[in-house]
């Protein structure tokens, strides 16, 4: 067992942050493939790793930085495992969802008694296997794949002089009474992210971006809530333990993460690709 661990029963109260009518009328396995790309159990908000970061950005990002924990203690995570259940609005459909983090890897299990749904990266090929289609992720989708997945305190990237793109704080906006700063994200050869941060605990409100399709983009957001500090050797780092996803302002999904286990023991073969690509 990890070091550093927190848990939680149960799923949060209901909310009323977003329209609750489902936005997906296509069958639940491609639901939960578009949902792949945008699920991030811990810091969903880190994708791209700061070549331009102006002076003001880079206060509000290190502020948030001190406000998820002692920066020594960040920087010690080398893996973690989280556990959770996902739930779709309109739906009683529940899914179990465990996200296991190791030196730049990942494996996603999406599972019900009905389905499973596994991602992937191993250090090179991020795979896919689901009821409807096994594949293997190319170009931007592999990018945003690995970007979202793979990073378990995506904020130290913020500020290391690594990331491929341009950080920016934009202004100000009222988010739930808050009046957040607004900070731009603009990767190379990526779609632009706002983040919030809250003018007091500097804690990510929410995060809004699109995702393209053949159609027209859909609007993103995010909401994390419930930061709790983890126990143990980790105490004081904190994460959220629920998230909820909304698409053109519609709900589509809440996570609630159930435990959060730090510097687990962790074998290679957790993060291989299967077989069957291999035939």
């Amino acid at each position: 067992m990890g070091s550093g661990t927190q848990s939680r029963n149960g799923p949060a109260g209901a909310s009323h942050f977003w329209n609750q009518t489902p936005i997906f009328q296509h069958p639940m396995t491609r639901c939960l493939i578009w949902i792949i790309t945008w699920l991030s159990l811990h810091a969903m908000h880190g994708q791209y790793v700061v070549s331009q970061l102006d002076s003001s950005a880079e206060r509000i990002l290190g502020e948030h930085l001190r406000s998820l924990g002692d920066r020594a203690k960040l920087e010690q995570i080398t893996s973690a495992r989280t556990t959770g259940k996902l739930e779709f609005a309109g739906s009683e459909s529940v899914l179990q969802v465990e996200l296991i983090q190791a030196e730049g890897k990942y494996l996603l299990v999406l599972k019900s008694d009905e389905l499973e749904i596994r991602q992937g990266f191993d250090g090179e090929t991020v795979w896919e296997t689901s009821p409807s289609l096994d594949r293997l992720l190319e170009g931007s989708e592999k990018i945003a794949a690995i970007n979202q997945n793979a990073k378990i305190v995506p904020a130290l990237s913020w500020l290391d002089g690594s990331y491929d793109g341009r950080i920016t704080l934009t202004g100000r906006q009222t988010i739930e009474d808050r009046n957040c700063f607004v900070v731009l994200f603009e990767p190379t050869g990526g779609t632009p992210i706002k983040r919030f941060f809250d003018p007091e605990t500097y804690l990510i409100r929410r995060m809004q971006t699109e995702q393209p399709t053949d159609v027209e983009p859909i609007e993103v957001l995010v909401k994390d809530s419930d930061w709790r500090p983890l126990s143990g050797e980790f105490a004081g780092v904190q994460f959220p333990f629920r998230q909820q996803s909304a698409a053109n302002r519609k709900l589509v999904y809440t996570l609630t993460r159930e435990s959060i286990e730090i510097n687990l023991e962790w074998e290679t073969s957790w993060f291989a690709i299967p077989e069957k690509f291999q035939r």
